[in-house]
């Protein structure tokens, strides 16, 4: 099998695992995927209590129109989010001319902590796409998308700010603005 079979296997695999654990699934995630789901669902009854710190107006924003459609519409948009992730990981790679960059797919898709929020609605998943994102801009050298998609990690776990703030150094010690 050459690169390009296996990386579409590892795709369908992936896909395929998603939809069965989504169709399967019987219920929310634990820790506070319930609630999250809850504020998300009925946003605009909410809307003082959805935009507070502990909410992260960034996952409101990301999942409040999927909640409409549901428990499995918000597993849905959360992972194609994941799959998106995984697609820009693989893409780095690729630029960095690693061997065997398809074997991305399944080492994240199927890594367990990974693989448990993929299909909820939790801000990790989001924040660790916008970092994903944020390194795949640095690397494409784009100033301007790294610092806005690093930025934007503060809208769904504050406590990664320090992303937005290494890339700043980076550019303003490189003079690049």
């Amino acid at each position: 099998m050459n690169k390009k079979n296996i990386t579409y296997l590892f795709w369908l695999l992936i896909i395929i695992v998603q939809a069965i654990w989504i169709k399967n699934s019987d219920g929310f995630y634990f820790i506070d995927d319930s609630c999250h789901y809850n504020f998300n669902r009925h946003f605009l009854e909410t809307y003082t209590l959805s935009t507070d710190a502990w909410h992260r107006m960034g996952r409101i924003i990301l999942f409040a129109i999927p909640a409409q459609f549901g428990l499995t519409g918000v597993q849905i948009a959360s992972s194609i989010l994941f799959l998106i992730t995984i697609y820009y990981s693989k893409k780095i790679l690729d630029i960095k001319n690693v061997r065997y960059s398809e074997w991305i797919i399944p080492v994240i898709g199927f890594q367990p902590v990974l693989f448990n929020i993929s299909y909820t609605a939790l801000a990790e998943l989001p924040a660790a796409f916008l970092i994903i994102l944020s390194y795949y801009f640095y690397i494409k050298n784009k100033p301007s998308s790294v610092m806005i998609a690093s930025s934007l990690i503060f809208l769904f776990r504050t406590e990664y700010f320090y992303v937005a703030g290494i890339y700043f150094l980076i550019y303003a010690f490189r003079k690049n603005y």
